[in-house]
């Protein structure tokens, strides 16, 4: 009788071993599957991280381009506008000194815009001249009666600081001529930029003076 209660048991016990065993199985299988899954979720999470910031900077390296054509723009259409005002409202600068050539004889115009440049806190990086020739439409409507001369600028500084001196240079008391604007980045600095600016002077000579 003893014997067949201790078999009974025995066989109980080796029950309860075997499903603990099994217990142990499956609980370190979910265990693992689910470390494992944790790294993968947790390495997916990361990728998706990784692109939607690549995203992101690609959105806003595109925004910050439009922004600075349509800027670009606007400060075209805003110059041809102040053009056509300056063109009819503006009177020629007179000048009583006869210079060689037509640079020399605008000579104290380009020294105001030097000044006016300066004093909005913009940098001169490169000039050249040239003398204004037949495309002139103002030089082909007055013949040879006015000495015009051609300025291409190149400009560093902040939007900001140019628009402020575009402000001064519209209402400058002569007329000016500006004949093409172009605005680039800056590689050095993001907040500069580079202003590509042509524009005319002209003078008139006069035995009266300016």
């Amino acid at each position: 009788m003893n014997q067949n209660k201790f078999d009974l048991l025995k066989n109980h016990l080796l029950h309860i071993l075997f499903l603990v065993f099994l217990l142990i199985g499956a609980l370190y299988f979910v265990y693992t599957y689910g470390a494992k899954q944790l790294v993968e979720n947790k390495a997916t999470l990361a990728t998706e991280e990784t692109n939607f910031n690549n995203i992101q900077k690609d959105y806003e390296a595109l925004k910050e381009e439009n922004d600075k054509k349509r800027r670009q723009q606007e400060e075209e259409e805003r110059v041809r506008l102040e053009n056509e005002k300056n063109q009819v409202e503006k009177p020629i600068f007179k000048t009583a000194v006869v210079a060689g050539d037509s640079f020399s004889t605008n000579a104290p115009l380009f020294e105001d815009i030097i000044r006016l440049l300066k004093a909005n806190g913009l940098k001169l990086i490169s000039v050249e001249n040239k003398s204004s020739g037949v495309d002139d439409p103002i030089v082909q409507y007055s013949g040879s009666k006015f000495n015009s001369c051609q300025i291409n600028m190149q400009i560093l500084g902040s939007y900001n600081h140019f628009q402020k001196f575009l402000t001064h240079l519209y209402d400058y008391p002569y007329l000016i001529h500006i004949t093409s604007l172009e605005v680039i980045p800056f590689d050095k600095d993001k907040k500069t930029l580079i202003f590509k600016l042509s524009l005319i002077l002209y003078s008139e000579t006069s035995t009266e003076g300016n």
